[in-house]
């Protein structure tokens, strides 16, 4: 390729050093000991930033596909939804358990209450009606016996 060139003192000369536009250009030149080593680096330097526009271009097309595939997953949409669903449930039944619990507990309680109170009520009906027998026998024991108390109850056989 023969270009013409401006000189510094302002006059047309020829320029007989071919100067490629392109990458392509450059490829199809025979030999590259004619052109000019910064224009070589302009070039590839040019198809450096274009390629990497590309790839960012191409990641950033990739990147939002992959937050579109995320936000469009079935099951995402109704997963918070579902675990706060799950939470309540298991809150409703453990107090609803500890309800349950807590009524058969006082249920009991009172069952046993009562039975307690009938069993009370039975000892003092007995206690009333055999204090006539009990207490002569309790003097005779005390009066009867020359041994004190504490002989009679852990070195005797009676008892």
């Amino acid at each position: 390729m023969i270009r013409y060139t401006l000189i510094r003192s302002g006059r047309r000369a020829l320029q007989t050093r071919p100067s490629p536009q392109t990458l392509e250009e450059l490829a199809r030149l025979k030999s590259l000991e004619d052109v000019d080593a910064t224009v070589i680096r302009k070039l590839i330097n040019q198809r450096t930033e274009e390629v990497n526009a590309q790839n960012e271009i191409q990641m950033l097309r990739k990147l939002s596909q992959e937050g579109r595939d995320l936000q469009n997953v079935p099951g995402r949409r109704y997963a918070k939804p579902l675990w706060l669903l799950a939470i309540g449930c298991a809150t409703v039944y453990l107090v609803q358990d500890w309800l349950k619990q807590k009524a058969e507990y006082d249920a009991q309680e009172a069952a046993l209450e009562s039975r307690v109170e009938g069993l009370e009520a039975e000892l003092k009906h007995l206690l009333e009606a055999k204090p006539e027998i009990a207490e002569p026998e309790a003097a005779q024991t005390d009066a009867g016996s020359p041994a004190p108390w504490y002989k009679r109850w852990f070195w005797s056989g009676t008892r």
